[in-house]
């Protein structure tokens, strides 16, 4: 028998909301304010949104336009990597210490700068890989290319879709270095290597039906909104459904603001529903096995 209970598992986000109600407010209020502090960030360093047919109008234009680009996506990509470490704290809080409820369970805190080296680290492994992959893949392609058109073809998609199933495995085998450095307070990828050791399968199947759940969620909250802007905004919702804000005023606007609190809302919902289920997996695999691997 498996020790981890993968439907139970994949709905853990729900029964996270179901329990802890109130969290959702805090959650909401956090989001709506990480949703300003990253939308300001990228206007406030020059950065403004790009018509892709533009550059698909000039394509030389597009390496300049990203060049004067690249301080915002910098400042905006800074920002959002601490919003993810809070986030993923909190969701790891509410799993592995549930009486730390305060506040939503959100904090700011030596918990989450070691996420913060966690994610890094992690960021380096997968474009390593990524990288890595590439290049083989390409030289695999070339070879088998000399043998004929066909033949490399055949090749190609065969060494492409092994590059894809061992970034899945990856995936699947250090998804829960975050829930051990935020249990244990150590960064270590050998832990959730170890742990994960013969459960590829139902961790998978776990994190497949988890995504699965939140799209139906992200659906119907896309309904809602819909239907809210609908109601409030009647015949200017056309501009609620393409208001990409250009100036940090404009991001301040009624209708920017209706959109970023009804995004903040949904993604109250979603953190729980894609966040819990690792930190849940972690608690089952460290159950069933007495301690965290070394």
């Amino acid at each position: 028998m498996s020790d981890i209970a993968v439907t139970d598992t994949a709905f853990t986000g729900f029964r996270v909301v179901r329990e802890n109600p109130v969290a959702l407010i805090f959650w909401a209020l956090a989001s709506l304010i990480f949703s300003l502090a990253i939308s300001g960030a990228f206007l406030a360093t020059g950065g403004k949104i790009i018509d892709p047919q533009t550059l698909q109008a000039d394509p030389s234009q597009a390496l300049p336009v990203l060049a004067a680009l690249a301080p915002a996506i910098f400042s905006t990509a800074a920002v959002a990597l601490v919003v993810n470490c809070i986030a993923y704290a909190a969701m790891n809080r509410a799993i592995l210490r549930p009486q730390e409820r305060t506040f939503g369970f959100l904090r700011l805190g030596m918990d989450e700068l070691r996420l913060l080296g966690a994610m890094v680290l992690l960021a380096i492994v997968f474009i390593s890989a990524y990288f890595g992959l590439v290049v083989v893949v390409a030289l695999c392609a070339g070879f088998a290319a000399l043998g004929g058109k066909v033949v490399g073809i055949l090749v190609g998609a065969v060494t492409v879709a092994t590059a894809l199933c061992i970034i899945a495995i990856l995936a699947v085998r250090l998804s829960l270095v975050l829930a051990s450095t935020f249990d244990t307070g150590k960064i270590n990828l050998g832990g959730s290597w170890a742990l994960t050791r013969g459960r590829f399968w139902p961790i998978l199947g776990t994190y497949f039906l988890a995504t699965a759940l939140t799209a139906v969620v992200v659906l119907l909250a896309w309904l809602v909104e819909m239907g809210v802007g609908a109601l409030v905004l009647g015949s200017r919702l056309q501009e609620f459904l393409t208001n990409q804000p250009q100036t940090i005023a404009e991001l301040f606007m009624p209708v920017s603001l209706l959109r970023i609190a009804l995004g903040a809302v949904t993604s109250a919902l979603i953190w729980p529903l894609t966040l819990t289920p690792s930190p849940a997996v972690y608690k089952q695999l460290v159950a069933a096995r007495g301690a965290l691997p070394s």
